[in-house]
């Protein structure tokens, strides 16, 4: 029985290793004792080097030597070694051919497919390079740093099926010269991995994805252009093939950079994550974590915001929604303004909804031209639905997609093309409009509808002037631009209400800027303001802006009554909550100005004009709110200069330093560079330099009446200059600013509360505030 198991044949899986000597037949009929001398080096080479890797040394057939290892890992790990060590004492090279088979074992002998694949491997492997099947690569693959280059499904003689073949890569092996005449394929694939593509490529998209997720963060603490967004992602899509190009032909290696084609290429020690520099698992998977992070946390947090959040947070209504500016489908500078444009019009028409609650244009701005995912802006600006589309001008026909998206959902709650001809283009905002109001299950109104139609003009090219002054930014040469367009649309329809609102805002806008005189400016801007209002009494821009505009300059009787009106045509409007809380403020009401102000700031969350609300906060000693809150306008020298203004009072006067410095780097003339001057002044103790700024800024008239007043009866208080404190604060009262409440709790004026003629002026504010109190509330 023993015998016979001895006898019997035995199947298993092994790792074959066939060897031979390159040139060895010729070398034996030219030179034999040289021949044999090789034979004897190799053995001496190779058979330690089979123990070591705990092979089995099997048997020699001339110039050829075969090995049997259990694992395919030590059979590689043992053929590169073998090369290695030939290099330097074999006066020959050496082929190898690896194979992992099912094989016969008989008597010490090992016989059967997988030895005979081996064979033919090594045959056809390039001299000193090492050959081996799909089996082995499989095997190893994960395994080792290793690397071996795909060269294609190979036809072996006498084995009957193509065998997938690999050359291993390393210092000191040949590249493989492909043989005509060999049946070869499926190397693209493997080529492309091998050089490392697909891994530069998903690396791309995964950076791609990341910076597209990182760009409404960035908007929302630097104030981009607003080409930014776009140039941005037409630098990476361009980027994309570029990327790929490079990853295909160059590879980094110890020497350098290297054309993946070259000896250095196949020779690269490096692992494949160090070739392409920033592609290696860890950092595609670390920014994989974070586009997951960074799209899962805000859904997260919009969903588990505590019902006992701080007093600034305002529950947004079930029904509330943005529409965001739509995108050109075939970008174009002609065509590009229609993308904000025609999102302006339908908030137009919206706003008049009492039941629903919009954003308005100056938050959707922000957004134009910039690649967003609804649901973090649904977040941002703390909605339940945003409206996003996309548009393309054809001529005369305007196509438009849109999509009514629920935030909480992320569900699109319809979608719908609409078709129409240009020179009718203002039926486009109805149009959308009433399918927005069907989306939200809810209707317009005839009252509505009847103020709506009040703004169709009469002349389409009119209404395209129109839509092209909206789209300019809030910036000198902007006004500018949109004035030149508003112009143009009057020319064409002079009763079009919007068109000579948006005159006088864009007119005060330049005011405000320092370009026109405010006291030239402010009765022209006026006139435009009436003007639109005395062609549709109800249009609630115009109301709003008008509202602004007497508040701005001091006439707070008029703008009680506009924001009335505004109140009654639809509560749920920021403008006219903000409005309602700056006359609190006037009055006196301070925890109900502050209330309303925040009612405007949750509806319209980065509208710049709320950063009074800081002011506010300033009258009731929060400070730390107040500083927040100037956030809303983050790199204005207004902004600035009410945060320096926060940490002088709060006794910071290093730090107040540094935000005064920026004020007057930014506009050193204007009135918040000599604001920022005269406080300097008085913590260097400088009051020469502080009384001149005091005196420029008496002089300057500018229209902020009340960072006027702040500036100017505060700081010749603060300076000791009792007779240029009474006058300037009589002038104010005079005037129609009197803030009393402010006036009595103003630190800035403590110095004056004995003086009687301060209590004199105090008294005729106390008075007007008063009466003004008492007929309003």
């Amino acid at each position: 029985t023993i015998v016979m198991e001895k006898l019997s044949p035995k199947r298993q899986l092994a790792a074959i290793m066939f060897t031979d000597i390159v040139g060895y037949t010729a070398l034996m009929g030219k030179d034999t004792a040289k021949a044999l001398e090789l034979v004897r080096v190799s053995k001496e080479i190779q058979k330690p080097l089979v123990e070591k890797h705990n092979g089995k040394w099997l048997k020699e057939m001339g110039d050829g030597a075969m090995a049997q290892f259990s694992t395919a890992l030590d059979a590689v790990n043992c053929s590169i070694e073998i090369q290695e060590i030939a290099r330097g004492k074999l006066d020959a090279k050496l082929r190898i051919g690896i194979h992992l088979g099912d094989v016969t074992v008989e008597e010490d002998d090992v016989y059967g497919d997988g030895v005979n694949v081996a064979s033919r491997l090594e045959s056809i492997a390039d001299p000193g390079g090492i050959y081996i099947s799909d089996a082995i690569q499989k095997a190893i693959q994960g395994q080792t740093d290793v690397q071996a280059k795909y060269l294609g499904e190979v036809k072996l003689k006498n084995v009957a099926y193509g065998v997938r073949t690999y050359a291993l890569q390393g210092v000191g092996l040949p590249v493989p010269d492909t043989k005509e005449g060999e049946e070869l394929s499926g190397r693209f694939l493997a080529e492309l991995q091998r050089r490392g593509v697909i891994r530069a490529g998903a690396t791309y998209v995964v950076l791609l994805l990341l910076l597209i997720l990182l760009v409404p963060y960035a908007s929302s603490l630097v104030d981009f252009p607003q080409w930014t967004s776009t140039a941005l992602l037409t630098v990476l899509i361009i980027g994309f093939p570029v990327a790929i190009y490079l990853a295909w032909n160059f590879e980094r290696s110890p020497e350098g950079f290297a054309r993946t084609t070259s000896q250095e290429s196949w020779q690269n020690p490096y692992k494949a994550g160090q070739k392409k520099p920033l592609t290696s698992n860890f950092i595609i998977a670390g920014m994989a974590l974070i586009i997951v992070v960074m799209y899962v946390y805000p859904r997260y947090l919009s969903s588990t915001v505590a019902d006992n959040e701080a007093g600034t947070e305002v529950t947004i209504d079930h029904k509330s929604i943005a529409v965001l500016p739509f995108s050109n489908t075939k970008p174009d500078p002609v065509t590009d303004y229609l993308g904000f444009a025609i999102a302006d019009q339908i908030i137009g028409n919206l706003v008049y909804l009492k039941n629903i609650t919009v954003r308005p244009s100056g938050s959707i701005r922000k957004y134009e031209k910039q690649v967003t995912d609804p649901i973090i802006v649904g977040d941002d600006l703390k909605v339940n639905y945003i409206l996003i589309g996309n548009y393309l001008k054809e001529e005369n026909i305007i196509r438009l997609n849109i999509e009514l998206i629920d935030v909480n959902t992320n569900e699109i709650v319809w979608r719908q093309p609409i078709e129409v001809d240009f020179h009718s283009a203002f039926e486009l905002q109805d149009i959308v409009s009433q399918k927005v109001v069907e989306g939200l299950n809810v209707k317009f109104s005839q009252e509505e509808l009847n103020i709506i139609k009040k703004d169709i003009p009469d002349n389409p090219l009119a209404y395209e002037y129109y839509l092209r002054s909206i789209s300019y930014p809030l910036t000198i040469e902007g006004d500018q631009l949109a004035i030149e367009m508003l112009n143009k649309s009057i020319e064409l329809d002079s009763n079009y209400a919007p068109a000579y609102n948006e005159l006088g805002y864009r007119n005060n806008s330049l005011a405000v800027f320092g370009l026109r005189n405010p006291e030239q400016t402010n009765k022209r801007v006026e006139n435009y303001y009436l003007k639109a209002l005395s062609l549709n009494g109800e249009l609630l821009r115009a109301l709003g802006d008008l509202a602004r505009f007497y508040t701005e300059t001091g006439s707070i009787e008029k703008a009680v009554e506009l924001t009335i009106k505004m109140l009654d045509i639809n509560p749920n409007n920021a403008d006219n909550h903000f409005s309602l809380g700056y006359i609190y403020r006037y009055a006196g009401m301070l925890n109900e100005s502050i209330q309303e102000m925040e009612k405007a700031v949750a509806i319209d969350p980065n509208n710049p004009r709320f950063r009074s609300l800081g002011i506010t906060y300033i009258n009731v000693g929060e400070y730390e709110k107040a500083f927040d809150a100037f956030e809303i306008d983050k790199g204005s020298t207004y902004a600035i200069g009410w945060q320096g203004t926060v940490l002088f009072r709060q006794g910071n006067q290093e730090q107040a330093m540094q935000y005064f410095d920026r004020v007057i780097a930014k506009e050193p003339e204007g009135l918040w560079g000599l604001y920022a001057t005269v406080i300097k002044a008085l913590i260097q103790g400088n009051t020469k330099e502080g009384l001149y700024a005091t005196q420029k800024l008496e002089q300057a008239k500018f229209e902020d009446a009340e960072t006027w007043y702040y500036a100017t009866v505060g700081f010749y208080a603060l300076l000791g200059d009792r007779d240029g404190c009474i006058r300037t604060l009589r002038r104010a009262v005079d005037g129609g600013y009197f803030n009393y409440p402010f006036m009595l709790t103003d630190f800035y004026l403590d110095s004056m509360r004995d003086d009687p003629e301060f209590q004199e002026i105090l008294a005729i504010a106390k008075k007007k505030h008063l009466a003004f109190k008492k007929r309003y509330f």
